[in-house]
C-alpha cells in the first residue's frame, strides 16, 4: 500500500500551481520564459491562458542571435537579463536533458533569479482527487515495481503531474539519455540520429565513443537547423558523417512542415513548407552494423550487414484530437493526453492525437483504405491503426469480420 505520509505530501503540493501563478501576477515584473523551443511554445500558451502576458524569451549565449524573435516574441541573451535579476521573472522552458540536464541546472541553482517550474508540455497536470480516489490501482502499481529508485521515480512523476514541477524529474533523471551501460556494447558502431537538430546530440555520441564510432547518420528536416548542423559538422572536423536534409518514414514521401527555426518544427497540416520523407532502409541498406544478441546467456556483438526492412511507425496510430477528448473524459481528466496507450483484443501500440482529417483535407484526400481495400470517408474515422498494431490482421478478410468475432 502507498503509505498515509506520501498522500500528506501530495496535499501540501495540490495548490503549488495556483500559488505559483499568483505570485507572478503580484510581482508585475516582465516574464521572460528561459527557452525558445517547443516546450517555450506551450509554456506560453499556458502563462496566457492564466492571464499572464509573456515579455520575451531567453536562451543560452551559444544558441542566441541578434534579432532574433520566437512567436512575435523577442529573444534575448539569457547571461545579460540574468545580470539584472530584479528586473525580471524567469520561468522554465526547457524541458530535455540532452546536455545532462547541465542547463537546467544551472537555472535551478541561480539563487539570484526570480524564477518558476511549471512545464506544462512534457507533463500533463492531474488532480490530486484523481490520484485519492484511484489509491489501490496506483499501490497495486507501487507494489509491481522491483527496487527502490523505481518506486521512488514512480512517486516523484505523480508529484509532478500534480504540481508540473519538473524539479521532481531532476532527482530521478537519467543523465546520459542515450549513451550509458545500456548502449555500451555498441560505443564504437554506427550512430543513426533521425531528428539531429543542430548537432547536439553528434557531439556528445563523438565525445562518448571517444572518436572510435564507424559511422553516424544525420536526419534533420527543418532547413535552417539543417543548414546550422551542417555548419557545426564541418567546424568540428567530425569524419565519416553523412548528413540528410530531409526527415524518415516507413516509405519516400513528402509532407507539410511547420518552420519555427528551433527545436519546436514539426509536421503540420497547416506548415509553411514541404520537405521530402525518405526510406532509412534505401539509405542505410548494405550498411555494416553492429548486431547486439544472445548467445549462451550472454549479450554479444555481431557484425552484420543491415538488410532488414525497418518499420518507423512500428506500434504507432493516430487519433482524431476531437475523439481523444470524448476518451479523456472518460477517463476523468480535464486535459487531452499527448499520447495513449491502448489494449484491446488483438490490437496493442500507441495513438497520437493528430488532425489527420484536416491534413487530409489539405492534400487533398476524402477516403481512407484499410489493409483488405476498403473506402471510408475520413470525416467518419476517428482512430487510424498500423498494420503493426493489429497483431491478427492476415487472420481475418475484414475489418468487419474481426468485430464479429470479437
Amino acid at each position: 500500500m502507498i503509505d498515509e505520509k506520501f498522500f500528506d505530501e501530495l496535499e501540501q503540493l495540490k495548490d503549488v500551481r495556483r500559488k505559483k501563478i499568483d505570485e507572478i501576477k503580484n510581482r508585475d515584473l516582465p516574464v521572460i520564459i528561459f527557452g525558445a523551443g517547443e516546450l517555450g511554445y506551450e509554456m506560453k500558451n499556458y502563462l496566457e491562458s492564466c492571464g499572464i502576458e509573456v515579455a520575451g524569451f531567453a536562451v543560452d549565449e551559444n544558441y542566441y542571435k541578434p534579432g532574433q524573435t520566437y512567436l512575435n516574441r523577442p529573444v534575448y541573451n539569457f547571461s545579460e537579463l540574468a545580470a539584472q535579476p530584479d528586473k525580471y521573472i524567469f520561468v522554465l522552458g526547457v524541458g530535455d536533458l540532452h546536455d545532462g540536464g547541465k542547463r537546467v541546472e544551472k537555472f535551478l541553482s541561480d539563487d539570484g533569479l526570480t524564477k518558476y517550474v511549471f512545464p506544462v508540455y512534457m507533463f500533463e497536470s492531474i488532480r490530486y482527487n484523481f490520484i485519492r480516489e484511484r489509491e489501490k490501482k496506483f499501490a497495486e502499481t507501487l507494489d509491481w515495481l522491483e527496487d527502490d529508485f523505481s518506486k521512488l521515480t514512480m512517486k516523484n512523476y505523480l508529484k509532478m503531474l500534480l504540481t508540473n514541477d519538473y524539479t521532481f524529474n531532476l532527482e530521478i533523471s537519467a543523465p546520459n539519455q542515450y549513451f550509458n551501460e545500456l548502449t555500451e556494447p555498441v560505443r564504437g558502431g554506427v550512430f543513426v540520429d533521425c531528428g539531429a537538430f543542430r548537432g547536439d546530440t553528434i557531439e556528445e555520441f563523438v565525445d562518448w565513443s571517444g572518436g572510435s564510432y564507424k559511422k553516424i547518420f544525420a536526419f534533420e528536416p527543418d532547413p535552417t537547423n539543417f543548414s546550422e548542423l551542417k555548419k557545426f559538422v564541418r567546424e568540428k572536423n567530425f569524419e565519416n558523417v553523412s548528413i540528410f536534409n530531409c526527415g524518415v518514414g516507413e516509405k519516400k514521401s513528402r509532407l507539410a512542415f511547420q518552420n519555427t527555426d528551433n527545436r519546436g518544427s514539426k509536421i503540420s497540416a497547416d506548415g509553411d513548407i514541404s520537405v521530402d520523407i525518405e526510406k532509412i532502409d534505401d539509405i542505410v541498406k548494405d550498411e555494416p552494423v553492429d548486431f547486439i544478441t544472445k548467445k549462451n546467456g550472454k549479450s554479444v556483438v555481431e557484425p552484420r550487414v543491415m538488410d532488414l526492412e525497418l518499420n518507423c511507425a512500428d506500434g504507432q496510430g493516430l487519433i482524431d484530437p476531437a475523439f481523444a477528448a470524448k476518451w479523456a473524459e472518460d477517463m476523468a481528466q480535464d486535459y487531452v493526453p499527448s499520447s495513449f496507450v491502448v489494449r484491446s483484443v488483438f490490437i496493442k501500440g500507441n495513438l497520437v492525437p493528430f488532425d489527420f482529417r484536416e491534413y487530409a483535407k489539405s492534400q487533398g484526400i476524402d477516403k481512407i483504405y484499410d489493409k483488405w481495400g476498403r473506402a471510408y470517408p475520413v470525416d467518419e474515422i476517428d482512430v487510424i491503426l498500423s498494420e503493426s498494431q493489429f497483431k491478427m490482421h492476415k487472420y481475418y478478410s475484414s475489418w468487419q469480420e474481426y468485430k464479429k468475432y470479437a
